[in-house]
């Protein structure tokens, strides 16, 4: 199973340059069913420990990833739900996740337009903490995201 981990971890959309690691970006990224457009930043500078994926989910709705990019990250047993603390700044923002053994990702959805999504516009920096185990947490800045997020919705179903 870690031979398999290790395998996946290579097929990640990680950032071509160290240097777009901590910043956001939209553009189109390989996923099971083809490419994708995608807004994504990943945590760590030049190693980087969680990458967060931003995707068109059904109408309506964006889908948010958590994704481990290091091979000690816990993995949670298969069919493990959780809730995810958003929290921006101030503001605290709860929402029900799902582990996707595939890749290890934390994966929830949430509204577009709507609360969630204008947080991640209008913020400084968004936190992720697992409530069940609170070892799983990361640390985004949202400098740069509301463009990314521009043209990433532009491409979603209404």
């Amino acid at each position: 199973m870690k031979h398999l981990a290790a395998l996946l971890m290579l097929a990640l959309p990680l950032p071509a340059l160290a240097g777009e690691c901590d910043r956001w970006t939209a553009s189109m990224q390989e996923d099971e069913g083809g490419p994708v457009m995608m807004a994504s930043i990943c945590q760590g500078g030049a190693k980087p420990v969680y990458q967060l994926l931003v995707s068109c989910g059904n109408p309506g709705e964006l889908s948010m990833r958590l994704l481990p990019l290091t091979e000690s990250a816990r993995q949670p047993e298969p069919n493990y739900t959780t809730t995810l603390k958003l929290g921006f700044g101030a503001q605290a923002v709860t929402v029900p996740a799902r582990y996707e053994e595939m890749d290890g990702a934390l994966a929830s959805e949430f509204a577009t337009p709507g609360p969630i999504e204008t947080l991640m516009r209008e913020g400084a920096d968004l936190t992720m903490v697992d409530e069940k185990d609170a070892t799983t947490s990361a640390r985004f800045t949202l400098s740069g995201s509301s463009p990314a997020l521009d043209k990433l919705t532009k491409t979603c179903a209404p």
